[in-house]
């Protein structure tokens, strides 16, 4: 195919490496061969025009794009999930500016007329989820994303365990 004029020259009786060879080395001036991401074709170009400049052609270039595209977002997916869960979550507090998530502010239900706080939420991409950065002046409760960080369960464990004092029994 004569992509310049976008004309079929020829049609190869078969897709051999040889027969592609021979037709390039009888139609000499061949300065450009585009082709998809088979070895014979790789082999049969070099052979038959090997002055010529070998590129892929459109529909292989997308393909290709498409599956590193596809690498990438596999290979991110939590970061991916984690952006998307955030953009539901601002959808709605544009919808409604009045609703909020207690799971993520996790604060005590409000008096009769107080407004509702709006949560304002951003990516923290170290923890992977949607944080409120604060909710009109109230702080988050402790153990709420954006608030105090919880003890440990080491820390946890140490009011329950009896101390003896011997250095074997000392947590650290």
């Amino acid at each position: 195919m004569d992509l310049e004029r976008g004309q079929v020259i020829d049609l190869l009786p078969d897709r051999d490496a040889e027969t592609v060879a021979g037709w390039l080395q009888a139609h000499p001036g061949i300065e450009l061969v585009s082709r998809d991401r088979s070895a014979t074709y790789a082999q049969a170009a070099t052979q038959g025009a090997p002055e010529a400049r070998q590129v892929a052609d459109r529909w292989h270039l997308l393909k290709n794009l498409r599956e590193a595209v596809e690498r990438v977002l596999e290979r991110h997916s939590a970061v991916v999930d984690a952006a998307l869960k955030a953009l539901v979550l601002l959808c709605q507090l544009r919808r409604d500016p009045l609703w909020h998530a207690p799971e993520l502010t996790r604060q005590p239900p409000l008096g009769r007329f107080e407004p509702e706080p709006v949560a304002e939420l951003a990516m923290d991409l170290r923890q992977r989820q949607p944080t409120p950065i604060r909710s009109r002046g109230k702080k988050p409760a402790a153990g709420a994303p954006g608030g105090r960080a919880r003890a440990s369960a080491a820390t946890r464990a140490r009011s329950h365990l009896p101390s003896t004092g011997g250095p074997s029994c000392s947590i650290r």
